[in-house]
């Protein structure tokens, strides 16, 4: 056997994948399920295989992109810190809820309800403190200019429930805290075989603010219409890229880097792309016999 299909359904194929690429004597084609859609009468385990294996011997399936082994090991660190981050927030916004019962209103005046000060003020909750004139006096740098409206967000009602709940929270905080830390520490390993590429990365790349340039934003743009191939994408594609774009600078606008989004400002129309077949191609794959009008 020189040649293997299979599709990428989960996490399943896994195994099969890299004991068969393991041999070094077999080309394996890991196809996307979704390219490969529900046929009529195909529902079993036999039936899906035949149907994968017809499709790759008229090479019908376009291989999924597999990444070295290098590559793996920095994706699957840079992931995992993006979900602990995302749970690191989470544990902050039940925080935040837990205050919010309590009618403490710290990070409606805060920036960060867990920044500095915003955390010294919880901790001297919990120590028992309920004087919200010493409560805002532990406010620090541009926060002290806000002692009124400190004060009226740390009048509440802050009880021995709430002191349960947020040990409980903060202690998550923390603890993912300390992982992502030592995820970071992994993901500079992890990277160092790359230190080339993301030299040249950082080189060849215009900082944010360049960005406020029409004649670069449309530029840019003007990338998104266009595959690793050189060929262009399809309108579908160049349309999703697009609205990441625009996500993206509408993100660099809420931290402050850009004043307006670049993307949304300008007028820009999805170019079109021809779907033409060959029927040449069509006819030598299908066995197709000629159209007698070309």
């Amino acid at each position: 056997m020189t040649d293997a299909a299979m599709g990428s359904t989960g996490v399943y194929w896994w195994p099969v994948y890299h004991a068969l690429a393991q041999t070094g004597q077999i080309e394996v084609c890991v196809a996307n399920a979704a390219h490969m859609r529900d046929v009529p009468g195909r529902k079993t385990g036999i039936g899906d295989c035949q149907w994968i294996a017809e499709l790759h011997e008229h090479a019908l399936l376009r291989p999924s992109f597999i990444p070295t082994a290098e590559v793996a090991a920095l994706r699957q660190r840079t992931r995992y810190r993006k979900k602990l981050i995302e749970q690191r927030a989470c544990e902050g916004q039940r925080l935040s809820k837990v205050l919010e019962d309590a009618g403490i209103k710290i990070d409606s005046v805060a920036s960060e309800l867990l920044g500095v000060p915003g955390r010294a003020m919880i901790e001297a909750l919990a120590a028992g403190e309920r004087d919200p004139r010493r409560l805002a006096a532990l406010a620090k740098g541009r926060l002290r200019a806000k002692l009124d409206a400190l004060e009226m967000a740390c009048d509440g009602r802050f009880t021995e429930a709430h002191g349960q709940m947020r040990r409980l929270h903060l202690g998550s905080y923390d603890r993912l805290s300390e992982q992502i830390a030592t995820l970071d520490a992994l993901v500079a390993e992890a990277a160092a075989p790359f230190a080339a590429v993301l030299a040249w990365v950082g080189h060849n790349s215009v900082p944010i603010s360049a960005l406020a340039e029409t004649a670069i934003a449309r530029r840019l743009l003007g990338q998104a219409t266009g595959r690793l191939d050189g060929k262009n994408a399809a309108t579908s594609t160049v349309r999703r890229h697009r609205i990441i774009l625009a996500n993206a600078m509408d993100y660099a606008v809420e931290l402050g880097l850009l004043e307006t989004n670049p993307i949304r400002a300008l007028k820009w129309t999805t170019p079109k792309v021809s779907s033409q077949v060959d029927r040449l191609v069509g006819r030598m794959t299908f066995g197709m016999p000629a159209c007698p009008h070309g």
